[in-house]
């Protein structure tokens, strides 16, 4: 860190015979202040309802906001840093429309209410991209988010009527994210990351057979850390060596003329 010699003690000793002039004005540091974030949106899905069969080496696919729903997801959360990609409520197509496939994992004790509990695991990236400028590829007007394969999902499949012997519906619900990375722009936010995080994020979807598709919603949050920039408003300027020699020289003959007339001043 450069000091600033303006508020040096060696400096306001030499320059006490005058005005104080700063031989250097230091680079100040300022901190930027936490932003957070937030993005909420949901809409149908495919039907998957019959495909979901919680035994050893099931597996389903489920689309999100598929083109037979007309492809769009319904935003209706756009805080801080996701502000500036969306006017909520808004719609936003998704391009093109995600797929996850899911594996049963294991099979869970039900509690009062549920016919069947299990547990499946997301086995490729779950990718979100917003098209806000008709670009598939991420760019400084698109906000894209992946949700990590390794994520895993807790199912059931709730009763009907509650004690009854055929399920009414499947609901899953995020339970542990292996990993999920938040891109807007040109800044990037992910799990563990010490300056911008992903805080927290929660995923849902489910199906009643007796519906065309089913539905899901998801939110995300993310924060920007407090890190230390330059500041601005403080530009530094170095003199050359004679300018700094010159004002050590007035600042001593300050301090010398101030002495000498204290020497003639008569005794008490």
């Amino acid at each position: 860190m450069i000091k600033n010699f303006k508020n040096n003690k060696l400096t306001e000793s030499i320059l006490s015979g005058g005005t104080a002039i700063a031989v250097i004005a230091g680079i100040g540091i300022i901190a930027t202040p936490a932003r957070a974030g937030q993005l909420g949106w949901s809409d149908g899905t495919s039907d998957f309802f019959d495909d979901v069969n919680p035994v050893a080496g099931d597996i389903f696919s489920v689309t999100f906001s598929p083109d037979s729903l007309g492809g769009l997801a319904a935003v209706f959360s756009a805080s801080d840093e996701f502000a500036p990609f969306f006017d909520t409520p808004e719609l936003i197509a998704l391009t093109p429309p995600p797929t996850g496939n899911f594996e049963f994992v294991t099979g869970l004790d039900p509690v009062d209410g549920i016919f069947q509990e299990f547990q499946y695991e997301l086995t490729n990236d779950l990718v979100f991209n917003f098209d806000t400028d008709g670009n598939e590829n991420a760019s400084g007007n698109e906000v894209l988010l992946t949700i990590g394969a390794g994520s895993t999902f807790q199912g059931e499949f709730n009763e009907n009527p509650p004690g009854g012997s055929n399920p009414l519906g499947v609901e899953f619900e995020s339970l542990e994210i292996a990993s999920v990375i938040v891109t807007t722009g040109d800044q990037t936010f992910s799990l563990g990351n010490p300056n911008f995080p992903v805080d927290e994020l929660t995923f849902q979807f489910g199906d009643i057979p007796s519906q065309s598709g089913g539905e899901y919603n998801g939110l995300v949050s993310v924060t920007t850390r407090d890190f230390p920039q330059p500041n601005p408003q403080e530009p530094t300027t170095v003199p050359e060596p004679a300018s700094i020699l010159g004002l050590l020289a007035v600042g001593g003959l300050g301090v010398a003329m101030k002495r000498k007339k204290q020497s003639k001043q008569p005794p008490v």
